[in-house]
């Protein structure tokens, strides 16, 4: 099957990686959070960290960010996704009308795409 934003992918999950690599586990959210937009700076990705408005639900969301202007990366600092997290996911993407989005779960000593 065919990889949407194949080269932007890849540098989003290549800092994910990096900064688990270099924080390991066990941290809050926000600490991954911070990690991560240095890592974003230091790559030069272009990102954005800031509440999207639904223009269908008239709600506000906030992104954790969102990438190159159409990915939407989330991160998540629990031992597993449950199926309310993956349904959040998905309605944000509804809502703001992104193309697309990776969901990160930085625990322990695994990362999950």
């Amino acid at each position: 099957s065919e990889i949407f934003f194949k080269a932007e992918s890849y540098r989003i999950l290549s800092s994910c990686f990096n900064v688990h690599n270099h924080l390991g586990p066990g941290f809050l959210g926000a600490v991954y959070q911070e990690a991560l937009q240095i890592s974003f700076l230091k790559e030069n990705i272009p990102f954005v960290r800031k509440e999207i408005r639904s223009i269908k639900l008239k709600k506000w969301y906030k992104a954790d960010f969102i990438c190159f202007d159409q990915i939407f990366v989330e991160l998540k600092s629990t031992p597993f996704i449950m199926q309310a997290d993956q349904d959040q996911f998905k309605n944000y993407l509804k809502a703001t009308a992104l193309p697309f989005r990776f969901d990160y779960k930085f625990w322990f000593n695994y990362i999950t795409v």
